[in-house]
Order: structure tokens, then C-alpha cells, then sequence
């Protein structure tokens, strides 16, 4: 299974996917100051700086955000 976490800020939720065997591919949060902080404890799952309402539903299936 894979997911997306969305307002995923410091990545708590990415980090208990991670733990239960869930692939995260990343976290989108609007606010980029969360960045170091869940890349740190969430790699490989990737930081997305982006406001959700402009996200195009398709990119996200493709993995290009």
C-alpha cells in the first residue's frame, strides 16, 4: 500500500505509516518551515511544499507534484 499525507507538517502521521509497513511517497504541507524537520525523520518519504487546492489530482498519481 502507499499513501500521501496531506498538511503533514512535522510528519507524525508519515511516521507512523512508515512504522506499520505503509510506503509513504511524501507529505504535502503548505507551511515549508516543516521541511528539514520531516525529511529528517521521514526519509525515504519526501517533503512537498505546495498548497493542496492547487494540486492537480492526476500529478499526484503520476508522482509529479
Amino acid at each position: 500500500m502507499r499513501a500521501i499525507d496531506f498538511f503533514c507538517g512535522g510528519g507524525g502521521m508519515t511516521r507512523g505509516l512508515l512504522d506499520s509497513g505503509i510506503d509513504v511517497i511524501g507529505g504535502i504541507d503548505i507551511d515549508d518551515r516543516c521541511k528539514a524537520t520531516y525529511e529528517f525523520n521521514n526519509a525515504p518519504a519526501r517533503f512537498i511544499h505546495a498548497d493542496i487546492t492547487t494540486l492537480d489530482p492526476e500529478n499526484l498519481e503520476r508522482g509529479k507534484m
